[in-house]
């Protein structure tokens, strides 16, 4: 499955959420609420899946999908909400067992803009070698191999909203 029909999936299934602590409709975060979402993201990634132990302890639940009938939606996305916060956080075990991926809206761009240099600080406290590069005018990556993070705008100046993606790579061997 590709990335983008992951964040199509994911932020369907964001919007359906009934029984999290995220909104059935997805609140604009503030820039520190996405750093901070990027960095429980980036704690819980490894060599190994996921560790969702990493993110309910830092306040994540997981999320319980239900139709508008009550009934339980089966997906192959893990999402978590976290109260306080309109970010998202979404895992798919079976696609990529060691990435995490964040969806938020955002008051406006340059609130996710501001989220840059707060999530590269949280970054090197944990990882003081940390690399940041400019993608493009709408991306940003972080880097300390093999762990990276991809910070891209989505929507539009209206409706803005952020992806983060986070993920381990394994060295390929020679």
């Amino acid at each position: 499955m590709t990335l983008s029909k992951r964040i199509s999936i994911g932020i369907f299934a964001a919007c359906a959420l009934t029984s999290s602590p995220a909104a059935s409709e997805m609140v604009p975060s503030a820039p520190a609420e996405i750093a901070e979402a990027g960095l429980d993201c980036w704690l819980a990634v490894s060599n190994a899946p996921v560790n969702e132990a990493t993110l309910t302890s830092r306040g994540w639940s997981k999320a319980k999908m239900t139709t508008s009938a009550g009934q339980p939606i089966k997906s192959e996305l893990n999402i978590y909400g976290k109260k306080g916060t309109g970010a998202v956080i979404m895992l798919s075990p079976t696609v990529d067992p060691r990435g995490c991926m964040i969806v938020s809206s955002a008051r406006t761009a340059e609130d996710i803009s501001a989220s840059i240099p707060v999530l590269l600080e949280g970054l090197k406290a944990v990882e003081p070698k940390i690399e940041v590069k400019k993608i493009s005018a709408g991306e940003v990556a972080f880097f300390a191999l093999p762990k990276a993070a991809i910070l891209k705008l989505t929507g539009n100046p209206a409706k803005p909203g952020v992806v983060i993606q986070v993920s381990y790579t394994a060295q390929e061997k020679k």
